[in-house]
């Protein structure tokens, strides 16, 4: 496992232990992060209050990794997710 895969497996580890501490060590204080269904979150405060935000009434129960797919500087992830949101 390379250093690219082993911080995208601490970032999913993050949110199953509910650890913000990961996430603020390996991103940059201006972060632009987009979810695959629309929503932006522009720099590491944005990050911290969705993180706490999602994990006060909710729960990550598995993100496991099936694979890793890499060209060049580009690595896409195949993962199963389970969690448990708004109760159900």
């Amino acid at each position: 496992m390379n250093n690219r895969e082993i911080i995208i497996k601490q970032y999913f580890e993050s949110w199953i232990k509910k650890d913000i501490g990961i996430i603020e060590e390996h991103f940059s204080k201006n972060i632009k992060y987009i979810e695959c269904y629309g929503p932006e979150y522009n720099g590491i405060d944005q990050i911290r209050q969705w993180f706490n935000n999602w994990n006060k009434d909710n729960n990550v129960l598995k993100w496991d990794i099936k694979r890793f797919i890499e060209n060049k500087n580009t690595i896409v992830v195949e993962w199963f997710f389970e969690c448990e949101y708004n109760k159900k």
